[in-house]
């Protein structure tokens, strides 16, 4: 299977997520209106056949771990009530709403930014934050910017050679900009 076959395939398999996870959240945007509580939902799962927030298999690897070694829980809920923000936080402290992370578009406005300096690191097989997307904003940037496109998939920034090399050119970046 070819690259473009990938993307293609990968961009099916989320537009049939994203049909899923609309149809869960109409469920419980019904649910909530009659008088239930918001409904949770796995941030990842292993299982295909399950729904999550973040439905790749590299989001379950990246994940999986933290939430054996560490406090972390693996759900979010679907929607959060917003009576008072203090309250939802102290309640709600581990999970964030899907519905809030759904409306989040980080290259709405990135054509406004300007003449901000704008770093843009995109991993080059990224299925979660697809790759073409994130280079059709870094085109709709004005300058100054920068693109560092790094070898793997959306969490591979954070491994040991990649973070590495990633961490050089955020200083290399800081140092040209804001230390000039």
């Amino acid at each position: 299977m070819g690259r473009s076959q990938q993307i293609m395939a990968s961009r099916y398999v989320l537009t049939i997520l994203t049909w899923r996870l609309l149809i869960i959240l109409q469920i419980d945007r019904l649910a909530r209106a009659a008088g239930s509580g918001p409904k949770m939902l796995p941030v990842v799962s292993e299982n295909a056949a399950v729904a999550s927030a973040l439905p790749t298999p590299d989001s379950f690897a990246w994940f999986h771990p933290w939430a054996e070694k560490t406090n972390w829980v693996n759900a979010v809920t679907q929607k959060r009530f917003a009576s008072s923000l203090s309250t939802v936080v102290e309640q709600d402290t581990d999970t964030f709403s899907l519905e809030a992370f759904r409306e989040y578009v980080p290259a709405a406005n990135i054509h406004r930014i300007s003449p901000t300096p704008v770093l843009l690191t995109v991993a080059d097989n990224d299925t979660l934050c697809p790759t073409d997307l994130a280079l059709e904003a870094f085109a709709q940037a004005r300058e100054p910017k920068q693109l560092h496109l790094f070898p793997g998939g959306h969490f591979d920034v954070y491994s040991d050679t990649i973070y590495d090399s990633n961490v050089d050119v955020q200083a290399a970046f800081i140092k040209k900009y804001l230390l000039h």
